[in-house]
């Protein structure tokens, strides 16, 4: 009963914020202000100085008080685009993207200036919806690892778009520079080319 009861509460507690929220508003924030490592669920939010404010679950709902203690924890970042996250390994982004028929984007990185400013095209306006549809990894760059020798990476940044729909997956294009325009091109023809 005691559960039940708390359930009861919890959903009351939901309905409560939803109520208070208009429903037309998107948070101003991706991550939750309280657990600052947790998206947002769009679904949990509250009202703070004007603005919607996303929060990961009702838990947080219920820690949120009058907001004060974690205001400084919220970043207006909703909306923005994302980094792609994804596998460690090209083999965990080729099964990853064999399963559901997508583009692999496989991203060898290393600590270099070269492989930040690298990563900042996945950010462009045109390139991240289209990152974002790939299965992606970012490898950390070995030379001498099996899997650039596998794939013929003899240096980072390299960024390879992969069919995984052929046994074996099959490297459409190998990426080493480039614009946010050229990207986009290579990543939307290779994408044709899987049918995703």
């Amino acid at each position: 009963m005691k559960h039940f009861l708390a359930a009861v509460i919890a959903v009351a507690f939901a309905a409560t914020l939803a109520w208070a929220v208009p429903q037309d508003k998107k948070p101003v924030n991706k991550m939750c202000p309280v657990m600052p490592d947790h998206k947002i669920d769009s679904k949990v939010s509250v009202m703070h100085k004007g603005k919607v404010i996303g929060l990961c679950c009702t838990d947080c709902a219920k820690k949120w008080g009058n907001g004060a203690a974690w205001e400084k924890n919220i970043k207006e970042d909703y909306g923005t685009p994302d980094l792609p996250e994804g596998a460690d390994t090209v083999k965990g982004a080729v099964e990853g993207g064999k399963a559901g028929g997508y583009l692999v984007a496989a991203f060898f990185a290393d600590k270099s200036a070269k492989s930040e400013a690298f990563m900042k095209l996945f950010l462009d306006a045109g390139v991240n919806p289209e990152i974002l549809n790939c299965a992606f990894g970012k490898v950390e760059f070995k030379k001498d690892s099996e899997e650039a020798k596998h794939y013929k990476v003899t240096a980072a940044p390299t960024l390879l778009l992969i069919d995984p729909t052929k046994d074996p997956a099959v490297v459409l294009k190998t990426i080493t520079g480039g614009t946010p325009k050229t990207l986009l091109k290579d990543i939307q023809e290779a994408g044709e080319k899987v049918g995703k």
